[in-house]
Formats: C-alpha cells, sequence, structure tokens
C-alpha cells in the first residue's frame, strides 16, 4: 500500500450477502494515508457500511466484469487524472 499511487475497493458478495471486513480495514489504512480510493460496488450488493455511505462510489457488474470494470475505472482514474 505504500508504494501504490491510488487503491481500488471492492466490494462484492461472491460468498455471502456481506462484503469483506478486511476491506474497510485496508481502506482506512489507505484514507490514513491520503491515498485516492476507487470504490467499486456490486450492483447486487444492497448497500455499503454507514462509515462508507457519503462516499462517491462506482457501480459494476460481477457477472459482466470486463464491461463495467473498464468503464468504472477509466472514469474515475481520467476524474483524478491518473490516466496518460
Amino acid at each position: 500500500m505504500h508504494g501504490c499511487g491510488f487503491g481500488v475497493a471492492i466490494f462484492d458478495r461472491i460468498n455471502s450477502e456481506e462484503f469483506n471486513p478486511n476491506v474497510s480495514l485496508e481502506i482506512g489504512y489507505m484514507m490514513a494515508l491520503k491515498k485516492p480510493i476507487l470504490f467499486l460496488k456490486d450492483i447486487t450488493l444492497k448497500s455499503l457500511q454507514t462509515d462508507l455511505v457519503g462516499k462517491l462510489y462506482e457501480e459494476f457488474d460481477f457477472q459482466n466484469p470486463k464491461k463495467s470494470f473498464d468503464k468504472s475505472v477509466s472514469k474515475w482514474l481520467k476524474q483524478h487524472d491518473l490516466l496518460t
């Protein structure tokens, strides 16, 4: 996490209806490092945890990752001037 310029947090519900709590811990660490983070939420996940509800996120379709990931990631990279 120290060597990267930004992070990508993926909230999905592959194995359960709840997302992985480790993702939240890693997000907190990245936020403490003041690194930009792209939040990706699976369209089938009902909501994010309360701490992250106010954060802007992009939705993606885990069943169609190529189309939805590319669009969401490219959009976010452009917004943050990280795409060359």
